[in-house]
């Protein structure tokens, strides 16, 4: 049948009453309690009184194309829902208490990227798992990032300013190449982590008034090139776990510990730790090893066993430390320390059992020695 002249306007006439009943269909805004089902972008800002702000659900997509939405008092800005929404390209303004910027609920597997929150009391917070969290700001919250479940993956992301700029709580976890700053209050942390088979890599912790600059607590997790400046509240890297691996982690200027383990049979290798406030790096438990590590300038101890069994040290230095450079105290026992190098350390190598007991020094380059209250003691070699 030839088109007839009226036919377009029989079109658009359709799509008109299909995107009034569909928003998620068609149409090219989002409004204030809009509830998002397809691909959508934004043109205008919202300054919403619903709560959430809008929500997108899953299977669809937001583009909020630089604009910007405010939430309500107590609300949630932005809702990703269902399973394997998006949202991109905007901001979100919090209102203070109990309000979250972006909330990714449901069944997860949710996209947010280059999305920043200012002003809400979480700025993203995840109650889902795999979901992915690329280029994202939080600022001014009382936690940045919050998430609980498995397998999230946080990416090149920032918050500064929280009680708790990144909180993970869950396993499988992937924390890469995000910056936390100016952390402040009592119990905080730049970064804290609660759970097993974790991963960070090269992650920023700096300038963090709060008790931890990064806190792990759990099994199997693995930490790589992380860096935690001035975390002067109090430990730069603390972890409370067994089988964790710490490789090529720098901690300085802690108020004070830079690197405190808590646990057995953890691995931490090529670390550094400089100028904490007391002890620069120290391990507490049993069958742990600490190797190519560097500990200098510190206020205590550069690298102490503070108690445990069968723990090695190997290749570790320990440098110009007001305290002792190596410290096994006498609670820890059976346990190697070899080709070390402590230099200008108050004692450079010293073991506060008699005569070492039952721990092993060898082929170690040092200036002065103890052992069990006695200098030059010829165990630690």
């Amino acid at each position: 049948m030839r088109p007839t002249a009226c036919t377009p306007a029989l079109v658009v006439t359709t799509l008109a009453i299909t995107a009034v009943l569909n928003v998620g269909a068609a149409r090219a805004q989002v409004l204030c309690g809009d509830s998002v089902s397809a691909k959508v972008t934004m043109t205008t800002d919202l300054v919403c009184g619903t709560n959430p702000g809008f929500t997108v659900n899953g299977g669809g997509s937001v583009d909020m194309g630089g604009h910007r939405v405010t939430a309500c008092a107590g609300c949630t800005g932005v809702a990703l829902a269902g399973q394997g929404a998006k949202l991109s390209n905007g901001s979100v303004v919090g209102s203070g208490a109990g309000s979250i910027g972006v909330s990714l609920a449901g069944s997860g597997v949710h996209q947010v990227e280059n999305v920043a929150v200012a002003g809400a009391e979480v700025g993203f917070g995840a109650t889902s798992g795999k979901n992915k969290v690329r280029n994202c700001a939080a600022y001014g919250a009382t936690t940045g990032f919050s998430f609980t479940g498995d397998k999230n993956a946080i990416s090149r992301s920032h918050s500064s300013g929280a009680l708790n700029n990144f909180v993970i709580i869950g396993a499988n976890n992937n924390l890469t190449e995000n910056t936390s700053s100016n952390a402040t209050g009592v119990g905080g942390a730049g970064i804290r982590v609660s759970g097993n088979a974790n991963k960070l890599s090269r992650n920023t912790s700096g300038s963090d008034q709060v008790e931890y600059g990064v806190r792990i607590a759990g099994n199997g997790n693995k930490l790589l090139l992380n860096v935690v400046n001035g975390a002067t509240g109090g430990n730069g890297l603390d972890v409370a776990g067994d089988e964790n691996k710490i490789s090529k982690t720098t901690s300085a200027g802690s108020g004070d510990i830079g690197i405190n383990l808590v646990g057995g049979l953890n691995k931490l290798s090529k670390n550094a730790s400089y100028d904490s406030g007391t002890n620069g790096m120290v391990v507490n438990g049993a069958g742990n090893n600490v190797n190519a590590s560097n500990s200098s300038n510190n206020i205590g101890v550069g690298i102490g066993i503070l108690g445990g069994t069968a723990n090695s040290l190997n290749s570790n230095v320990a440098m110009a430390n007001a305290a002792e450079g190596i410290l096994l105290e006498v609670t820890a026992t059976d346990s190697s320390v070899s080709k070390s190098v402590a230099l200008d350390n108050l004692v450079d190598l010293q073991d506060d059992n008699s005569n070492c007991d039952n721990n092993v020094w060898q082929k170690s380059v040092y200036r002065t020695k103890e052992a069990g209250g006695v200098p030059g003691d010829a165990c630690i070699q």
